[in-house]
């Protein structure tokens, strides 16, 4: 209802690191990152249910994620990068948020 663009929830506690990203009628996305952990242990969820994850994120290795945004105020970018913990890339994503 208050028609709100380019929702992101960060999240945590699930022992691995995945992104969602959902459609609404409207056309705007809502994403949630999912980071844990890097200093516990960690499980693979790759086969748990979820339609809505985006291909290739599950990481179910210790790691960490950062997010570096650029670009002009007008059209800036967020990119989601999974590391492991050594800080190698695991993952990676860029959310232009004009598309959101």
């Amino acid at each position: 209802a208050e028609n709100i663009k380019g929702v992101i929830f960060l999240t945590g506690d699930r022992h691995n690191s995945e992104m969602t990203s959902l459609q609404l009628p409207n056309g705007h996305w809502v994403h949630d990152i999912t980071c844990s952990p890097l200093t516990s242990t960690s499980y693979d969820h790759s086969e748990e249910p979820n339609t809505l994850r985006v291909s290739g994120s599950m990481v179910g290795v210790r790691n960490y994620t950062t997010l570096e945004f650029s670009g002009p105020r007008k059209d800036r970018v967020m990119r989601v990068v999974m590391h492991d913990k050594a800080g190698g890339i695991l993952w990676e994503q860029t959310l232009q948020a004009t598309s959101l």
